[in-house]
């Protein structure tokens, strides 16, 4: 495995952050390009954090606009690509969750399973990943919780916060 890409026979699934406000919908990933790409983006319910509601996107509709410095594949040290989502969504939620980006060609079935808000079991083509998220002292990590080494995801969100990132999180590269 390289990254944030978890190679499955001949297709693969990648992931990434979504960024959602009712204003912006930002897109970072590794991947450079998203046509014939397929995005779903899974927001929890506002008011119940267990709950996710998916979105299913066309890859066509991101609109790349640079890489950025707040998002980072720890694994290699590279900035994540931004892309712009151009079409509404009709949601009330607010924050940063999670993207899956997959070929189109593959119709991957994913599934969910979430455990608390910060961690969560995503199934898809018969392989199962169990990640997690967890606060630094300025940022997000994203990373699996059964091989570190293979997923480390960073968001840096612009202010201090109560770390609650395992030890030997910040051991692995």
């Amino acid at each position: 495995f390289s990254g944030m890409t978890y190679a499955m026979n001949d297709n693969s699934l990648s992931i990434g952050f979504f960024s959602y406000s009712p204003n912006e919908k930002i897109l970072y990933s590794t991947e450079n390009d998203l046509n014939n790409k397929m995005v779903t983006a899974c927001v929890n319910n506002q008011y119940n954090n267990s709950e996710f509601k998916c979105y299913n996107m066309n890859g066509n509709d991101f609109q790349k606009t640079e890489k950025g410095n707040d998002g980072y594949n720890l694994i290699n040290n590279l900035p994540l690509v931004k892309y712009n989502y151009k079409k509404k969504l009709h949601d009330d939620s607010d924050g940063i969750f999670f993207a899956y980006i997959y070929d189109k060609g593959h119709k991957v079935k994913i599934h969910f399973t979430a455990q608390d808000p910060s961690s969560f079991t995503v199934n898809y083509n018969n392989h199962t990943l169990k990640l997690a998220t967890c606060l630094s002292t300025e940022g997000l990590y994203f990373y699996d919780k059964n091989k570190p080494n293979n997923l480390k995801l960073y968001y840096y969100l612009g202010y201090d916060v109560e770390s609650s990132c395992p030890e030997y999180l910040y051991s692995v590269q």
